[in-house]
């Protein structure tokens, strides 16, 4: 499976259309987290209980009555920023980051392409 995102630029009448197939591209700094700043990146970042900070009764958030107080018992990590699994099911702000950012730059096009390039616009043409 490719770790590439394909961006296709149609040019219309009006403008561009610019889509993107994500596939697998978040793949890519779960498979290289240390080169992007990321640590242990299959574990989340918000939940609770196991290998990877992950449990289906017990999502982000989860709060229980212990002692006749309520508690969170599914909280945060200390830095979101490190991490790119948010809750088991998402991603953190900063793997979106990281992701739009290689959108940005052309790293996931093919051919790689910055939507800079792709989408410069043209002098339109008066009509009279």
């Amino acid at each position: 499976m490719s770790s590439r995102m394909y961006i296709i630029v149609e040019d219309d009448h009006f403008g561009y259309t610019i889509q993107v197939q994500w596939a697998a591209t978040p793949i890519t700094p779960s498979l290289q987290a240390k080169k992007y700043g990321f640590e242990k990146p299959l574990v989340a970042c918000c939940g609770r209980g196991g290998k990877y900070n992950y449990n289906l009764h017990n999502k982000c958030g989860a709060r229980k009555i212990i002692n006749g107080k309520e508690v969170v018992i599914a909280k945060s990590c200390n830095d979101p920023t490190t991490k790119i699994n948010w809750d088991g099911t998402h991603f953190t702000e900063a793997a979106n980051k990281w992701i739009f950012q290689q959108i940005v730059n052309g790293s996931f096009s093919d051919p790689p392409n910055s939507l800079e390039m792709a989408c410069h616009r043209r002098k339109s043409k008066s009509h009279v």
